[in-house]
């Protein structure tokens, strides 16, 4: 079914996929839907839709207000597979297909090669696919080094460090000029807190910044 939920109504058989405006993909097998059951389905695509909506308001709001992309642009997306990486893909294609800037997109995984923890990276592959988004996959030492060699046992900071250069390196060979990390409003806090206890300082990260060794 493609369609507007505005267009949908009464008693439905639901066997295919539901596609709308944003990247959303709903697959329900051979479901008939009652009433009840319509309203609630109904109601939760719309709280999706509503969703997306708002983040990528958000989204745009964000980019106005710190000036985040210019014209020409191409930016690598540091894309891990959890929720706020993969969100932050998502909103950047849908954005790019209306923003008056005109830029380029590449989404970039980290594979830490974690010998005690395999990541199956495919479903990301699929998602940039079905986005049109170049994607590579950058195969790294950085599990074995900080788990296995160096034995760290406060591994977060070093893996953190190790994996933003690898980053950085594979957007500067893609011919990106910027980096878009999935960061937000705990990360903000964390690291304030962190700054806090640690260094002893009121600092947190900031909407943007430029990196001068790496040029991005």
């Amino acid at each position: 079914i493609i369609a507007p939920l505005s267009s949908i109504s009464g008693k439905k058989d639901i066997i295919s996929v539901a596609k709308y405006s944003f990247p959303i993909r709903l697959e329900i097998k051979s479901v008939i839907l009652g009433v009840n059951s319509f309203e609630i389905f109904t109601i939760y695509i719309y709280n999706i839709v509503m969703d997306m909506q708002k983040m990528l308001s958000l989204l745009r709001k964000g980019i106005s207000t710190y000036k985040m992309i210019k014209d020409g642009d191409k930016i690598a997306v540091g894309v891990s597979g959890g929720k706020d990486s993969v969100a932050l893909l998502k909103l950047l294609s849908a954005y790019q297909k209306f923003s008056p800037e005109k830029f380029d997109l590449v989404a970039i995984t980290i594979d830490l090669n974690h010998r005690d923890n395999p990541q199956d990276f495919s479903p990301i592959k699929k998602l940039c696919e079905e986005l049109n988004v170049e994607y590579e996959i950058v195969k790294t030492d950085i599990g074995e080094i900080v788990f296995h060699e160096r034995k760290e046992s406060n591994p977060c900071s070093l893996c953190s460090k190790m994996r933003k250069g690898a980053l950085y390196d594979t957007a500067k060979k893609h011919g990106a000029n910027k980096v878009a990390i999935g960061h937000h409003k705990d990360d903000l806090i964390d690291t304030f807190i962190l700054s806090l206890v640690y260094e002893g300082r009121l600092s947190t990260f900031h909407p943007k910044s430029y990196l001068s060794k790496t040029d991005l």
